[in-house]
């Protein structure tokens, strides 16, 4: 039976069916909470290969770093269900709503952490976020991939940062490029 603390953390976590939290401890010293998440069965999944219907194969215990609850270091644990295609057979992780696939962190800490790196280096942003500067370059790399993902840089010719004005302590924006279009210069910023 789920209790109030465990409706009130679903909530909290904009979780939905099927998934609910079951549990919340925290340690002895209080400098950790752990949640623990579940999805209740009451779902159907497609292939995302060949849209076919798939059945459950098992599951993976999963951990990901959430941001701190009352400064005390938070975490989410799950069992997630592993599918196999009924048609082609593959086995694939279902996505959770709270992480992107592959990541040991949540979306709301990502999304701490890239504020934070905007405006301090990454390894005192780890130190803030009580977790290690590579794990951080790797949710940044992530980050700028997906923007640029959306630039278009047809006709760039030639790119700069501002690398003086950031150890200045002032506030860039991203980078910034110059194209050649219809015989006139074009100045691009990139926003990060």
């Amino acid at each position: 039976m789920i209790s109030n603390l465990e409706k009130f953390f679903t909530g909290c976590l904009h979780l939905s069916s099927p998934w609910e939290v079951t549990n919340v401890k925290m340690d002895e010293g209080q400098t950790r909470v752990d949640i623990r998440v579940r999805n209740n069965g009451k779902f159907e999944f497609f292939c995302p290969e060949c849209k076919g219907r798939c059945q459950g194969y098992d599951k993976k215990e999963r951990e990901w770093q959430h941001s701190d609850l009352f400064d005390m270091e938070c975490h989410i644990h799950c069992a997630v269900d592993r599918m196999k295609c009924r048609e082609c057979g593959k086995v694939f992780m279902i996505d959770v709503p709270w992480a992107e696939k592959g990541s040991g962190f949540t979306l709301l800490f990502e999304a701490k952490g890239i504020e934070l790196m905007r405006d301090m280096p990454v390894k005192a942003a780890g130190s803030f976020l009580k977790t290690e500067p590579h794990k951080l370059w790797r949710i940044l790399d992530r980050f700028v991939e997906g923007r640029m993902k959306h630039q278009n840089l047809a006709g760039l010719t030639r790119f700069y940062v501002d690398e003086t004005a950031c150890r200045r302590g002032h506030k860039v924006p991203g980078a910034s490029g110059t194209t050649w279009r219809e015989g006139r210069e074009h100045r691009i910023l990139i926003e990060l």
